[in-house]
């Protein structure tokens, strides 16, 4: 009876203990709530990715329990031990009185599987322990951590659960957890905008009043550009890529630019152009290749180097500007565009890789004006329609009107205008244009006004002659953003 009583009450000590928590920390992370970066692109396929110490803090300013430490586990989750992991265990007592230095002999390491490492304390290690006497907080220092490279994904944490095991058998003097590493994107790619953002958004508007042939950028101007930028990370990331002396950039900007090759022939019209400037290479057309269908142009960014060092290195960026220019007689499309850039590059390992980013919203060209889409609207001689156009602003407003039939869309402007704090009827107009150009039967239409948005109102219904059916039909935002 004596002796059960003397085991109840150490296992009570101990587990009041347990009820503490470790503080887990990567030593060489800059922001202990991701751990240590790692570049995605730059840690090499099938290596080992060393990490700084962990550095394990104990809760209690008093751990005279810590001379009954048995050994330290850690469990990855996220993540998995490299073979080339050498674990090291060291414990430092804060006051700095008592550090105590293990070396191999005083420990062993067990990997019991792939994410879990156990380290226990030799008879030499734990001698060490009862020797010291170690009465304040101590930090737990384990090293030679090491992550395999498949393990590394973009914005993908690697958490550690840390147990400071205790010589009684299953038994936790304390147990915690931290991060011990993320995954980083090193390489980015974003437009960029005169506001400096990198938001898709409107580039230029395209002014209505001017029958769709000019940009409205406060004065008139045929040319509109488009910034796109990729940048590698400011920030010291473990793994970080090394590149050539000289890197190519191959840029590709996608959106309709079919409006510039009139006689489709797959090239651009005399007095349209398309030009680039980048780091390097002031305004040119040399080197821009422009895709038959019309539908992108692309540009390879040779020099300067887009030099990535490895860890510490400060951030870099590489732009390029597209700048497309009309001659101001043809119409020009509301289309939105993206940004596709690739480049190669050498990896941590000096191996060669390949960074590719496409889809990349760079923003779109809009109408300057406001409106709506009519979805469908019956046009031949069974029909009848009434089509209104309500201005209460004190501007009056060009309007424009997008037909949509067989596949085709047909822009046209009308004579009629939406005159300021009145209701324009513009169903004779538009039956007008309907059965010159042979539409019989549903035909769509986004219908613009070159007034300030929020002061348009559409309405539209059409009537059966047949049976005297009338219907209304409901109209949408057009695009006018």
């Amino acid at each position: 009876m004596f002796k059960k009583t003397l085991i109840a009450t150490a296992l009570l000590a101990v587990g009041f203990n347990a009820s503490a928590a470790l503080t887990a920390v990567n030593a060489s992370a800059a922001d202990a709530t991701v751990g240590e970066l790692v570049s995605v692109e730059g840690t090499a396929v099938g290596s080992a990715v060393s990490l700084g110490n962990l550095s394990v803090t104990t809760s209690d300013a008093a751990k005279t329990t810590y001379n009954s430490l048995a050994g330290v586990s850690i469990e990855l989750a996220g993540g998995t031990f490299n073979p080339a992991s050498a674990i090291t265990l060291n414990i430092i007592e804060n006051a700095g009185a008592n550090d105590l230095t293990l070396v191999p002999a005083d420990y062993a390491v067990t990997f019991k599987t792939s994410s879990r490492a156990e380290i226990a304390l030799t008879a030499a290690g734990l001698a060490k322990i009862t020797a010291a006497a170690v009465t304040s907080t101590n930090n737990l220092v384990v090293g030679g951590i090491a992550l395999n490279a498949a393990d590394i994904a973009a914005n993908a944490a690697i958490t550690v659960a840390v147990e400071a095991d205790s010589t009684i058998p299953g038994v936790d003097l304390e147990t915690g957890s931290g991060v011990l590493a993320t995954g980083k994107q090193q390489f980015s790619t974003a437009a960029l905008f005169a506001d400096g953002t990198t938001s898709g958004k409107t580039v230029s508007k395209i002014d209505v009043a001017q029958s769709r042939a000019y940009f409205a950028t406060g004065t008139l101007t045929k040319s509109s550009t488009i910034t796109a930028t990729l940048e590698s990370a400011a920030t010291e990331i473990n793994g970080a890529t090394v590149l050539a002396a000289s890197q190519a950039i191959t840029w590709t900007l996608n959106g309709d630019l079919s409006f510039l090759d009139a006689d489709a022939d797959g090239k651009l019209d005399t007095g349209t152009s398309i030009t680039v400037a980048d780091d390097a290479v002031a305004t040119t057309a040399t080197g821009v290749t422009v895709a038959a269908d019309m539908q992108s142009v692309s540009f390879t960014s040779a020099s300067p180097a887009f030099a990535l060092l490895g860890t510490g290195s400060v951030a870099n960026d590489r732009q390029v500007a597209f700048t497309i220019s009309s001659d101001g007689v043809r119409v020009i499309p509301a289309t939105a565009f993206t940004i596709d850039a690739a480049m190669a590059y050498t990896d941590a390992a000096t191996l060669g890789r390949s960074y590719a980013a496409a889809g990349i919203s760079a923003g779109a060209w809009s109408l300057n004006g406001d409106g709506a889409t009519i979805s469908f609207l019956p046009f031949g001689d069974a029909f009848s329609q009434s089509v209104t156009v309500t201005n209460t602003g004190t501007v009056d407003g060009t309007i424009s009107v997008d037909w949509t039939y067989n596949g085709v869309t047909t822009p046209t402007t009308l004579t009629s205008i939406a005159v300021a704090n009145s209701v324009t009827d513009i169903s004779s107009e538009l039956r007008t244009m309907a059965a010159s150009a042979g539409i019989v039967g549903n035909a769509g239409l986004a219908i613009i006004v070159n007034s300030p948005q929020g002061q348009i109102q559409i309405d539209a219904l059409y009537y059966s002659k047949a049976d005297g059916d009338r219907g209304v039909v409901l109209t949408g935002g057009a695009n006018t953003n």
